[in-house]
This record gives structure tokens, sequence and C-alpha cells, in this order.
């Protein structure tokens, strides 16, 4: 005898063997099963993306925090310049000038190729005023009587010049933080549990 299934498909009368209901369920259910996987698939892709563009502006933040740091302490080591000028003291001079020695080496810790190019050009822009504040020491260091307050001059310009630099790298910072603190609450929550 030939059972037939009590199920009948949208009110109608139609009404199939059990084996053939047991192969549309499992057809059905291999299909859900492929859109299920190819779905999943496609998740975890865009999580992936969305975690290393995270990753990238977390890593062009802190080097643009670097870039920020050598060009603060170039603005401070000029400042430093520019009062010992002003107050005529050769050894308050030569201790600046140690600091812009130090200053100008640890600019090759600042990972460049992690900068945006704004960000990139005022760092070149702060080496070069260190290179040039070198170069006006070595000037400096050259004169036996040197006029103070020419020299507090060409360290205030090259201040000045310092300060613009570090203004368009805190521009930078401030424009790399609002597109961090931009992305959605479930994208931080999945980003901050992938870092546990």
């Amino acid at each position: 005898m030939e059972e037939v299934a009590a199920w009948c498909i949208g009110g109608t009368q139609l009404c199939a063997r059990s084996e053939v209901w047991a192969a549309w369920v499992q057809g059905i259910g291999s299909v859900a099963a492929i859109v299920a996987a190819v779905w999943i698939a496609w998740w975890q892709r865009r999580l992936d993306h969305r975690r290393s563009d995270l990753r990238a502006k977390e890593e062009t933040y802190r080097a643009i925090q670097v870039g920020m740091f050598y060009s603060g302490k170039l603005l401070w080591c000029l400042q430093d310049h520019v009062d010992a000028c002003a107050a005529r003291n050769r050894r308050a001079l030569e201790e600046a000038r140690a600091v812009l020695r130090d200053i100008a080496t640890w600019a090759g810790s600042i990972q460049v190729e992690r900068l945006p190019f704004n960000a990139l050009a005022a760092f070149f822009a702060a080496r070069r005023i260190a290179t040039v504040a070198q170069q006006r020491w070595n000037e400096l260091g050259s004169e036996q009587s040197p006029d103070y307050d020419d020299w507090r001059r060409v360290f205030d310009d090259l201040r000045e010049q310092a300060d613009d630099a570090l203004a368009k790298l805190f521009d930078e910072r401030v424009a790399v933080d609002a597109s961090l603190h931009k992305q959605p609450a479930a994208e931080r929550l999945t980003s901050d549990q992938s870092r546990r």
C-alpha cells in the first residue's frame, strides 16, 4: 500500500507521497544551505575589509601623532632658540642645538608611508625646517660675536614655519579622528571584539 502524506500545498488538495516530500525538503534545504554559505562568506569578507580599513586608519592616526610629536618638539626647540637669542645666552643656545640634533635623528622613526598626502607634506616641511635650522646653527657657530637680534628673527621665522607644519598635521589628525569615530557602533563593537 502506498501511504499518502496528509500535507497539502496552499490549501489545495495536491498531496504527495512522503518520498516526494522528502526530496523536495532536501532540495530546498540544500539550496538554503548554499545561499547561507555564500551570504556568510560575503559577510565575513565585508567584516575583514572593514577591519583592515579600520586598522589602516588607526596606523595612519598613530603615524600622524608621531609626526605631530616630532613637529611639536621642533617647535619647542626653536622657541628655546628664540628665547636664548633674546636673552643673548650662548649656553642656552648650545643646549637647544643639542636638542635640535636629537630631533633630526628622530625623523627616521616616522612611518612616512602611512601619512596622507597633506600630513606628508607638513612632515617634510618640518624636516626641511629642522635641516635649515641646523644650517643656520652652523653659520651662527662660525661667528665670533653673533648679532643675537638677527638670529632671533631667523629662528623665530623658522619657529613660525614649524608652527604652520604642526597645525597642518593637527588638521590631518582631526580628519582621521573624525573618520575613525564616524563608523557605525556595530562596526566599532565588531572591531573591538576582534582585538581581544
